[in-house]
């Protein structure tokens, strides 16, 4: 019985971070269709790190969406956090 509640637990964690990998994606095809749907990405992004507050490829997206709506200092706070968590992560720097 314990055995069954972990690989339920383990597929759902599995589930959950494919689904994130798809929702990013996405988000990353609407912010390059161009501003009409930034608000959409921003959406589907922050689901993700509802979700997961550490999830590196959708920070990395959030900091695209901040900057592009002109938030410079809110970009720069999300990076050092990235950073400070990521930093061995060629990606990141």
């Amino acid at each position: 019985m314990v055995a069954s509640s972990r690989r339920i637990r383990q597929h759902n964690r599995q589930t959950h971070a494919v689904a994130a990998i798809g929702q990013v994606a996405k988000a990353q095809t609407l912010v390059r269709c161009g501003s009409p749907y930034a608000a959409a990405a921003a959406a589907l992004v922050s689901e993700v790190l509802q979700k997961d507050p550490a999830h590196e490829a959708a920070l990395l997206e959030y900091v695209l969406i901040v900057l592009e709506r002109g938030l410079v200092s809110d970009a720069t706070r999300i990076l050092m956090r990235l950073l400070v968590n990521n930093h061995g992560n060629a990606r990141v720097r």
